[in-house]
């Protein structure tokens, strides 16, 4: 905390030599308050946003002492120097005794919420104490195993894996002693701040006083929280990492971020980008007035291309929602049950959506000039697809391993639902699938225009007979639905589940009838009043449970109208979300209706409508994260509580784990 003081701590004689009077009236400029704004942003910046609440609310202080001063300065006492007499009385003003029962109920807040998480940490560990008593250390591990390079193994020991999640739980625990260790530095920081704007504005001298009593209270005498943090490191380095302690502590610390005088991540995204938009015109031009002459199926080419498009665009919008979430401190790595020590930032996130993007432009232009190039017309979808899927699937420890390893997983997970429980990153990633429809459906297409010799004028490939692409169509929400009934499962709730699994349910007709509608004779048919009926009941349902669940809008009494007690972004951009929803819920079931595919509306038309559906699919990102935000900042839910391997002892054995120190 030295150097936050160091930082954020301004005197007055130095404030006075950068401040002079006469550009103070010229500019506006005030010093001192400048200052202690720096303070206020530092604390709103590095607060553990899930605890915001319970951290001291030193704008409400600084409101309080500037009614102060203002009652002061109409009784001419502002900013002189006290005797001790005066000082006497003032301290028995309404105003100053209000200042100061604030200060004890702030110290009083923070206090109790730091011993409340401080005997709740100590019970952990001592789970955790018991728990390394039944594993083996990790013993050395030969680099030069190629089968461990290529990540193929034989079955995991059950050592190996209790040992994994044990490392992950102490991992974890130990994030959550160091957030502790910063709401305790940031509060007593706080408290000393504003005690010294009060004295600076009244004239008194009660900061020494306050702070002495704060000094004394629990959360800052407190010996436990170093003690934990103490016998955590040991126990990690003697149990887990059999002694290495370089390699321990590297895997607890969570890495400071590096000051970079050039940000090369952004510059590389930014080097991506003007490729691309470099590349962009020429493969329109290319493809608007090539026509046949570049490809015996420049239709297939093209559906091929748009679905390997999407992938990136939405990467980039991911990237975007990323860089919004950081910059209203919402806390998606814990969200999405990231390691904060390998978690993708926003520069990164927009870095590999340019690059994918670029990938995509070479693979275009690979196409659209294959004769000057003299390969096939196919070579350059096939070459990209192949790119992405190296890239996603590559085992080496580069291209961000870590995070590539988590969206293989999530995805897995999310197609085989029934079988796992389901997390909030599971639900979420599925949602995005639902939004790549038009992606999947192209995706069907690829494979089967290859394997039937580059044969598509028969529209085998987009035939609805054969019901492949309807199945495609309906394979996401497929996956919502059953992520839905497991949560009921699991939960035994059948609100929300059961009803979130109705709105996916409600989809498959909406499906199924534009199928049947896109085969059967006449323009009014049976199957098309069907789909008319489902397609309004499905966009009505989805809307609905967007605004109300997902978003958690339109409720009574909210300052705003239609909107919420709680926001965390600027109230304009709720109602925006609001329009843009409603109009591009249609393109979304629109989407979904595969069987109008080359009927009502061109494939140019699809990739459009499947454009709008990634802006409006990154527009609910936003808001559906900001409202789980919410929720764990009510529950002061900040860290996760990994479920341990072995079952507990006795209750003995848990108190003498909490006595003795291991």
């Amino acid at each position: 905390m030295v150097s936050v003081v160091g930082l954020f701590f301004c005197s007055s004689s130095r404030c006075t030599s950068r401040c002079s009077s006469s550009r103070t009236q010229r500019t506006g400029f005030r010093c001192g308050p400048r200052q202690q704004m720096k303070f206020e942003d530092h604390l709103l910046r590095h607060a553990v946003p899930e605890w915001r609440a319970k951290y001291i609310d030193y704008a409400r202080l600084k409101e309080e002492i500037d009614k102060i001063a203002g009652e002061l300065e109409s009784s001419h006492t502002k900013g002189r120097r006290l005797s001790l007499a005066q000082s006497e009385t003032m301290l028995t003003r309404p105003c100053i005794v209000r200042f100061l029962q604030m200060i004890d109920a702030e110290a009083t807040k923070v206090n109790d919420f730091y011993m409340e998480i401080e005997a709740s940490a100590t019970k952990r560990l001592a789970q955790l104490a018991i728990q390394v008593t039944h594993v083996q250390p990790a013993t050395s591990v030969n680099i030069f195993n190629i089968r461990r390079i290529l990540g193929i193994s034989n079955a995991v020991s059950p050592n190996a894996r209790s040992l994994s999640t044990l490392r992950a739980a102490f991992e974890e625990f130990y994030r959550l002693l160091d957030m502790l260790k910063v709401f305790r530095d940031l509060n007593y920081t706080g408290f000393r701040k504003i005690m010294k704007k009060f004295d600076k504005n009244t004239g008194l001298a009660c900061s020494d006083r306050v702070m002495t009593v704060m000094a004394s209270r629990p959360f800052k005498t407190s010996a436990v929280l170093q003690s934990l943090i103490t016998r955590t490191e040991k126990l990690y380095i003697d149990r887990i990492e059999n002694g290495d302690r370089q390699r321990a502590m590297r895997r607890l610390r969570v890495p400071e971020q590096r000051f970079e005088h050039v940000d090369w991540s952004l510059m590389r995204t930014g080097f991506y980008l003007g490729l691309f938009s470099l590349a962009a015109p020429i493969i329109i031009v290319a493809g608007l007035f090539s026509g046949s002459s570049v490809s015996e199926q420049p239709l297939a080419m093209f559906r091929m291309l748009r679905g390997l498009l999407l992938g990136p665009l939405l990467a980039f919008g991911v990237g975007i929602n990323t860089y919004w979430w950081s910059n209203y401190l919402i806390n998606y790595p814990f969200i999405f049950n990231l390691d904060i020590r390998n978690t993708l930032s926003y520069k990164a996130l927009l870095e590999f959506g340019g690059m994918f993007l670029v990938l995509w432009a070479m693979g275009a232009l690979a196409f659209f000039f294959h004769s000057a190039l003299g390969i096939a017309d196919t070579t350059g979808p096939i070459a990209l697809i192949a790119t992405y899927l190296g890239i996603l699937l590559l085992p080496f420890n580069v291209l961000k391993r870590d995070s590539r390893r988590w969206l293989v997983r999530v995805v897995c997970r999310g197609l085989l639902a029934p079988f796992f429980a389901v997390s909030f990153e599971d639900f979420w990633m599925m949602d995005q699938l639902m939004s790549m429809t038009v992606m999947l459906l192209d995706l069907q297409f690829f494979v089967c225009f290859l394997s039937n010799g580059h044969d598509a004028t028969d529209s085998i490939c987009v035939s609805m007979t054969y019901g492949i692409r309807p199945i495609v169509s309906c394979l996401p929400a497929w996956c919502r639905f059953w992520q839905c009934m497991r949560r009921y499962h699991d939960t035994k709730q059948a609100f929300p589940h059961l009803v979130n699994a109705g709105k996916y349910l409600a989809y498959f007709p909406v499906i199924l009838s534009s199928a049947f509608a896109a085969v059967t004779p006449g323009v009014v048919s049976p199957a098309f009043i069907v789909w008319i009926v489902a397609a309004t009941i499905s966009t009505a349902y989805s809307m609905i449970w967007d605004f109300t669940i997902d978003w958690s809008l339109f409720r009574t009494g909210a300052p705003h109208r239609f909107l919420r007690d709680k926001l965390l972004f600027p109230f304009q951009f709720y109602y925006f979300a609001i329009v843009c929803n409603v109009f591009c819920r249609l393109t979304f079931t629109l989407n979904l209706s595969v069987g109008f595919f080359g009927v009502w509306f061109s494939d140019g038309v699809v990739a459009i409508l499947a454009v709008i559906e990634i802006c409006r699919r990154c527009i609910w990102n936003m808001l559906r994260l900001e409202n789980e935000q919410i929720n764990n900042m009510e529950g002061y839910r900040a860290f996760r509580e990994i479920p341990l391997p072995f079952e507990y002892l006795s209750s003995v054995d848990m108190a003498f784990a909490e006595d003795d120190d291991p």
